[in-house]
């Protein structure tokens, strides 16, 4: 087990994850609060501030996990949700593969806290109690119109979620897909869908199997984009009840200045869902509306 007080932040991305690895910094003193220790996204970058970045990045998580592990495929939570998603992993092997690749960089990590903000865990939420012994984890999901459309903006400079070329998609992160599920209803027709149709599928399946795995959870807990952000009363109970593991009281601090420091928001030229043409409004309510209806979206 991972004796250390640690915070899990987990979502699909577009979510501000970045922004929570910052948020907890600085209202938890004896914390290491780090952002997607997993991944890489140098390519992103330009020039300078690519050496920058990837400096940045082998400082936070050392050079051997992120120059060495990672090309070999030892170093990857997320790739552990990937199988766990596809059904291709057995629950030990992803309970071994957490210890393998968190137990010791978490206890090397300076503080009493540790703190991700990443994607890695959104498949393995339900083993977290296996492998924590004292943690929080929250679950965040966006609404799946404005999730679509940010992955959409975001993708037509920087790939994203199927949407990666080159030495991107060689190697970084490449999502499951549904020709991977033999059993899923667009196996066969994965090839002739759009991006913006597959994104529609990524969301409702990514986030049905992380809401299913939360259910039960003392110490998991799902929690909505829009409802953090806009409504100040629930910004603070996702703050409490992630706190709630550390004996130190938390800074005192402008939350409402914080509230409103994210950080990614993507910009581009795909529409909100009000000036979407029909078709793709038929898209998105043939694979998204039961759990957009589940999660009380209108």
């Amino acid at each position: 087990m991972i004796e250390k007080p640690t915070i899990i932040v987990t979502s699909l991305g577009r979510t501000g994850t970045q922004y929570f690895a910052k948020l907890f910094d600085a209202l938890l003193d004896d914390v290491t609060a780090v952002h997607e220790p997993d991944i890489m996204n140098v390519v992103e970058f330009k020039g300078v501030a690519r050496y920058a970045k990837l400096w940045e990045k082998i400082n936070e998580v050392g050079a051997f996990n992120i120059l060495v592990k990672k090309p070999l495929g030892l170093w990857g939570l997320v790739l552990q949700s990937d199988k766990r998603f596809l059904g291709a992993v057995s629950e030990q092997s992803a309970i071994d593969q957490i210890l393998k690749q968190r137990q010791q960089f978490i206890q090397s990590r300076p503080g009493q806290i540790y703190m991700e903000s990443s994607l890695a865990f959104y498949g393995l939420l339900d083993l977290l109690p296996t492998t924590f012994s004292n943690y929080r984890a929250a679950y965040i999901v966006r609404n799946g119109r404005s999730w679509v459309q940010s992955w959409m903006n975001w993708g037509q400079e920087h790939g994203g979620i199927y949407g990666k070329s080159g030495i991107s998609k060689l190697m970084g992160h490449n999502w499951p897909t549904a020709e991977q599920i033999p059993t899923d209803a667009y196996f066969d027709r994965w090839p002739h869908m759009s991006r913006f149709e597959r994104l529609c599928w990524a969301w409702a399946h990514f986030n049905q199997h992380a809401i299913d795995s939360l259910e039960g959870s003392e110490h998991g807990r799902l929690f909505k984009f829009e409802d953090i952000f806009s409504q100040r009363e629930k910004f603070e109970e996702l703050i409490q009840f992630l706190v709630e593991i550390s004996p130190e009281p938390v800074a005192q601090v402008n939350l409402d200045q914080l509230r409103q420091q994210r950080k990614h928001q993507s910009q581009g030229q795909f529409p909100a869902w009000e000036k979407w043409p029909e078709a793709h409004k038929a898209q998105f309510e043939t694979h998204c509306a039961l759990l957009m209806q589940r999660l009380n979206y209108e």
